[in-house]
């Protein structure tokens, strides 16, 4: 009797993990990861070799690889300290490579060159960014350490170099 008994309850528990075995698969093969955002053809983005006059944007850092410019609503910070939502544009690119300082150093000489005013700059354990106006026209320049990890005490082991402007 115990041995049938012993054998029922092996076959339930082997029952069991099927079950979840599969549903683990089909989790997985259903599962659709979030598509990133296409933009229009006429969507204006900064490149590596032209600037947008329009838009007075200097060209991306040319040691990252940019991903596709996204169009949003984005914050940025005026020459009074206001906090202002504007419509505009984000780009990224990850690094493995800690190219910060010479990211910062880039963009600070291209847009003090062009008349642009920085406005803001800040900066902790989760990234850095500085903000810039020139007339109507704002830029945020910034990265993100470890974007898709959390807590203090974590080494910085990635980078997200960003790009938001309007």
């Amino acid at each position: 009797m115990k041995t049938k008994k012993g054998f029922s309850v092996l076959i339930i528990l082997f029952a069991i993990a099927l079950v979840a075995a599969i549903a683990g698969v089909v989790a997985v093969a259903l599962y659709k990861a979030p598509e990133t955002p296409k933009v229009t053809e006429n969507t204006p983005a900064p490149t590596t070799t032209t600037t947008n006059s329009d838009q007075d944007i200097p060209p991306l850092y040319p040691k990252l690889d940019w991903g596709t410019t996204q169009k949003g609503n984005y914050l940025f910070t005026d020459k009074n300290d206001e906090i202002l939502e504007r419509e505009g544009f984000r780009i990224e690119a990850a690094s493995s490579n800690d190219l910060t300082q010479f990211f910062f150093e880039y963009y600070k000489n291209k847009l003090s060159n062009e008349g642009w005013t920085e406005t803001l700059s800040a900066g902790g354990p989760e990234g850095e960014m500085y903000s810039y106006q020139k007339s109507e026209k704002f830029i945020n320049v910034g990265v993100d350490f470890n974007p898709d990890q959390s807590g203090p005490d974590r080494p910085i082991i990635s980078y997200k170099y960003f790009i938001e402007y309007n």
